[in-house]
């Protein structure tokens, strides 16, 4: 039984809806075979903003060929049947016509769905890695940059194959392998916003400047940290606080989340998220050159790179953030830590244990509490990446007792 037709297409059933229209999973009458068909939502059916960024996935996509990135089929405009296909029930007048998209049928789940904030085992993370790079590698060299790389925009078949998806933020950019670049904001009828999932967002992207290749690397650098540690590095709910942390944090590093994290795979990553373009990867060529590298050597018996020396800070107080600096805010703040108790598991005798308690916001201003809790959160990764002390995170002092979190009563333990 069909749900309706659009053009040649048998609609057999939703499989996705989001904000820009309705997916189904379809069969070509045509051809034969199941597809996956994006049609823009009935709402959107004359939004021109809309129209354009469906037909701007469709040319990206028909501009690719690569088993990493899903396949576009066909683009077309054409009566639904029935007339309330797209918002079943809902009062006329329907469109006359629609736009829609149909693509490759990717069966599986999406990344996000295989993640749900576990950590996948190094062996996995690489192999997804490595695909995401190369489909990366293949999008930049013929001009398009994605801008959009997110768990949710990678499909992850049965057998593991890795396929991005939703190139309907892409810009075509011939010399996107090179520095040069494209804005990262779209004009519509409510003037220019930022395009793009803020947590994903290079701080480049995020902040509306003009954005190359090495975006989408940072992008690759985010998703590849969340399916190690199973949570992203940087914090933030909103555009203005999601930007602050993508300029200013710095993600803790793999090991605090996650056992047994090659040092080499620490770099990597690292490297993928510095905030300075010029700082990464120049191009998803070199970042999966050393990803099949790190793999080659851990498939090799007795492979496993040995840990890098880790460095040493200087001596001296910790000099106080430059993004802080930056905001010329005078906040009263109380940061407690303890030092004492007994360390970890797998931490000598002799390393200190400490815990970040946290910041007060003791301002008055609500809209700086992001702020306390992006501090609070970096200065815990500056710690942990001390590698002399035991750190216990500002979760795990939460959830003690609420006798247990003062300062005294916190170090007695």
């Amino acid at each position: 039984m069909t749900l309706g037709r659009i053009g040649n297409y048998e609609l057999l059933e939703r499989i996705g809806e989001g904000g820009m229209g309705v997916v189904f999973r379809a069969h070509d009458v045509r051809l034969d075979r199941d597809v996956a068909v994006k049609v823009l939502s009935a709402r959107h059916a004359a939004d021109a903003d809309q129209r354009a960024r469906l037909l701007r996935e469709a040319r990206a996509e028909a501009r690719l060929n690569h088993p990493n990135i899903a396949t576009c089929y066909d683009v077309g405009e054409a009566e639904p049947q029935p007339h309330d296909l797209l918002e079943p029930g809902a009062p006329g007048p329907h469109p006359s016509a629609v736009l829609y998209l149909a693509m490759e049928l990717v069966p599986g789940c999406d990344l996000d769905e295989l993640v749900r904030g576990r950590p996948l085992p190094v062996p996995r993370v690489l192999d997804l890695a490595i695909q995401l790079a190369s489909g990366l590698e293949a999008a930049h060299a013929a001009g398009v940059i994605h801008r959009d790389l997110k768990p949710g925009n990678v499909r992850v078949t049965p057998g593991g194959s890795a396929k991005i998806l939703d190139f309907g933020l892409a810009r075509h950019d011939p010399a996107a392998g090179s520095e040069s670049s494209v804005s990262t904001r779209s004009t519509s009828s409510t003037g220019s916003a930022i395009v793009g999932t803020v947590l994903y967002m290079s701080p480049e992207q995020a902040s509306g400047g003009p954005v190359d290749a090495r975006s989408d690397l940072f992008s690759l650098g985010v998703v590849l940290y969340e399916l190690v540690t199973g949570r992203r590095p940087f914090g933030g709910v909103d555009l203005v606080s999601a930007s602050w942390a993508l300029a200013n944090e710095r993600p803790a590093p793999l090991a605090r989340y996650a056992a047994d994290v090659p040092d080499e795979l620490e770099r990597i990553v690292g490297k993928l998220l510095e905030k300075r373009p010029e700082d990464r990867y120049q191009s998803a060529h070199e970042a999966r050159t050393d990803l099949q590298r790190l793999q080659r050597v851990l498939a090799t018996p007795g492979g496993a790179p040995r840990p890098a020396p880790r460095p040493t800070p200087p001596p001296g107080p910790l000099a106080p953030h430059a993004g802080v600096a930056a905001t010329g805010v005078a906040a009263a703040v109380a940061l407690v830590l303890w030092i004492g108790g007994e360390p970890g598991p797998g931490v000598a005798a002799s390393t200190a244990s400490v815990a970040v308690l946290g910041f007060e916001n003791a301002t008055g201003d609500s809209a700086l509490g992001q702020l306390a809790a992006g501090l609070a959160a970096d200065l815990e990764g500056d710690l942990v990446q001390d590698g002399h002390l035991d750190v216990s995170s500002g979760d795990e002092v939460r959830r003690l007792p609420a006798d247990q979190r003062s300062p005294r009563r916190a170090a007695a333990r």
